[in-house]
């Protein structure tokens, strides 16, 4: 809520405000000048942006959930109720240094012990207004990096049914114990961006470039730091285009596993990953003794994601067709590293440990008797990673996505084994060439009282 005395610098301003969401669209009540006679509405449950005269301030003193925009006072507070947030580091540096230099751009040279030769030039307001757009803009693309990655697009009807894989977004980028992030995907606005913009082939608009240029420019950036106003400032104004542009495929950006910024799966040791497979190994292999000397070592390696990752990849090379019966003492080491692996992961699930380890758990089994069966399974639900719903819902749709996508990879493989055999010679060979009836008389049995039959038709024919 913004409080002012003027109508005129209120109502402006909650336009921009409104304005600089820009890839998240507002559609919650909006009301720039509120009516003296409405004054309850400040009173409702549901998010508003809202103008108010000053002179209305008794009447909203006693809002506890709403924050309040002085502009006479040139303060904002914010209830006690309220837990605000922060953009994590260096996002808040980063956008805090843009907006200074847009809005202050004198400030930068301000300290220099010789001024620059070449003044500061005076932007317009409507420059201006457009560069802080920019700059909001640049750090949502820099913040929301790799999103279009974890995005799961299931196309059985017209309309694809889209998702966002919240845990692998949040667990590659390093940003799991980050609030600020959590709630804005949580938030009902990232769900309607994900819907609108989560298809691969629509209109494209200057969201999308920017998305997908954002990593050239932080590095351009990195050496040369007058290049981040450069590529903030607007150059020319363009007009709008008449119509509305063609649907193209959206640029993917960068991919979320070139972000972690070396926190991949090369941070555990070869040597470690070595022993952990020939640990697995000799389990399959029924070799016990061995497997148990270096067991010891392979747990401690669990500690590491790119090590639990690596054994889902070991563990699924031993499973041929749905089911993978072992012996006892292969079955507890099996299910003893599965939980070793599931002990250190949380319950979001952010790298994908427990989603790769659940058909394992139904493909490796163990016989306790005649016509009883024990699968891994019943061994591993002690984890709570089990009890997260939005760990079934990711599974369930990421299932559904490699199912989809196989299905499309085999027709696909048919067609063009279909166009190589359409493209090869064709056999010289008469008899596997089809043979025309009309031109050439049929071979075999058949063949021969179909020619007799031709021949006393046509001795009728003269006879006629």
């Amino acid at each position: 809520m913004v409080v002012c005395w003027s109508p005129s610098q209120s109502s402006p301003l909650l336009s921009k405000l409104r304005a600089h969401r820009l890839i998240f669209g507002y559609s919650h009540v909006y009301i720039p000048i509120l009516p003296a006679s409405l004054v309850e509405v400040l009173s409702t449950p549901t998010p508003f942006i809202m103008g108010v005269h000053s002179s209305h301030q008794n009447d909203i003193a006693e809002l506890m959930d709403v924050i309040v925009a002085d502009l006479d006072g040139g303060s904002i507070r914010v209830p006690e109720s309220l837990t605000m947030s922060l953009l994590p580091e260096p996002f808040w540096s980063q956008t805090h240094n843009a907006l200074s230099k847009v809005l202050h751009p004198d400030l930068s040279t301000a300290d220099n012990a010789f001024p620059s030769s070449a003044g500061i030039r005076a932007t317009p307001h409507v420059m201006v207004d457009k560069e802080i757009r920019a700059v909001f803009m640049r750090m949502f693309a820099e913040l929301l990096q790799g999103y279009r990655s974890c995005l799961t697009l299931i196309r059985i009807h017209s309309k694809p049914v889209i998702t966002f894989h919240k845990a692998s977004f949040l667990g590659n980028r390093g940003m799991v114990d980050n609030d600020y992030v959590g709630k804005l995907l949580d938030c009902m606005f990232f769900t309607t961006f994900v819907t609108e913009r989560g298809p691969p082939w629509r209109v494209c608009d200057l969201w999308d470039d920017v998305y997908a240029n954002i990593g050239d420019q932080l590095r351009q950036e990195q050496h040369d730091c007058r290049k981040m106003l450069e590529n903030i400032q607007v150059k020319q104004l363009k007009k709008l285009p008449q119509k509305a542009g063609q649907p193209r495929i959206v640029p993917m950006g960068p991919h979320i596993s070139s972000l972690q910024s070396g926190r991949g799966i090369v941070s555990s040791s070869a040597r470690r990953l070595e022993v952990m497979r020939n640990c697995v190994n000799c389990i399959f292999e029924n070799k016990i003794s061995d497997a148990r000397k270096t067991f010891p070592a392979v747990l401690r390696a669990l500690k590491s994601k790119a090590a639990r990752l690596a054994l889902c990849t070991e563990l699924s090379h031993h499973v041929q067709g749905n089911r993978a019966v072992l012996e006892h003492q292969q079955f507890d080491l099996v299910v003893r590293l599965m939980n070793c692996a599931l002990q250190d992961d949380s319950p979001l699930d952010e790298y994908g440990v427990a989603a790769a380890l659940l058909p394992l758990s139904s493909a490796f089994c163990r016989k306790l008797c005649t016509g009883v069966i024990q699968f891994a399974y019943t061994c591993i639900q002690d984890h709570s990673v089990w009890s997260n719903q939005q760990f079934w819902e990711a599974s369930f749709y990421q299932d559904v996505q490699r199912e989809i996508k196989t299905l499309y990879q085999d027709r696909s493989q048919q067609t063009s084994r279909t166009s190589i055999t359409s493209d090869a010679p064709v056999m010289k060979d008469p008899s596997l060439s089809p043979i025309n009836p009309k031109d050439k008389r049929k071979s075999g049995a058949w063949g021969e009282v179909d020619n007799k039959m031709h021949r006393s038709v046509a001795l009728e024919t003269k006879v006629l």
